[in-house]
């Protein structure tokens, strides 16, 4: 062979070479960056999905606080107990009758309020504040009642007395 044509297949071989170097150096270098892009993507899937979890998870929260407050405005607490005796005062009035309540007390072990009281008055009056109690958007249990008719003198019109116990769910 000629040494002109030995230079250039030489140099050809080197230049082949050095390209078939930087393109594998390259392609390693493209594929790490591959694999680290991949695992870049997993892992903003994975925050992703976290987060509609975490979404998810106050969306429910969110129902239950909800549903338990609705739940709550059926029940009496220690600290309404005495706006639920202002409800019975405002029944009181609207019937036109007399409500004496005669005890509250705390029930601690089936978790009640124990309300005795006396509602006196004509007899249509009284069952339409027994009715108005019984049917109070709270929850309200009666235990006991009586139902007696007084005539006193010099009246005319008899007076009915009833006597109930109820039970009202504490929250």
């Amino acid at each position: 062979m000629n040494r002109r044509t030995l230079i250039i297949f030489t140099t050809s071989v080197i230049v082949l070479l050095i390209a078939g170097g930087a393109y594998f150096i390259t392609f390693s270098a493209v594929g790490k960056l591959q694999e680290e892009s991949f695992l870049l993507a997993e892992e903003i899937e994975a925050s992703f999905d976290k987060e509609e979890r975490i979404n998810r998870a106050q969306r429910t929260l969110t129902l239950i606080n909800s549903q338990e407050n609705t739940v709550f405005e059926y029940l009496v607490a220690e600290e309404t107990v005495v706006d639920f005796l202002e409800i019975l005062e405002g029944i009181e009035e609207e019937t036109k009758v007399e409500i004496d309540i005669l005890s509250v007390a705390a029930n601690t072990e089936l978790d009640v309020f124990d309300v005795n009281l006396t509602v006196e008055g004509s007899f249509k009056r009284v069952m339409q504040t027994l009715g108005a109690i019984e049917k109070l958007p709270i929850f309200i249990t009666i235990k006991n009642g009586t139902l007696e008719t007084i005539l006193r003198d010099g009246e005319t019109e008899s007076l009915w007395t009833a006597s109930a116990s109820y039970s009202v769910q504490k929250q």
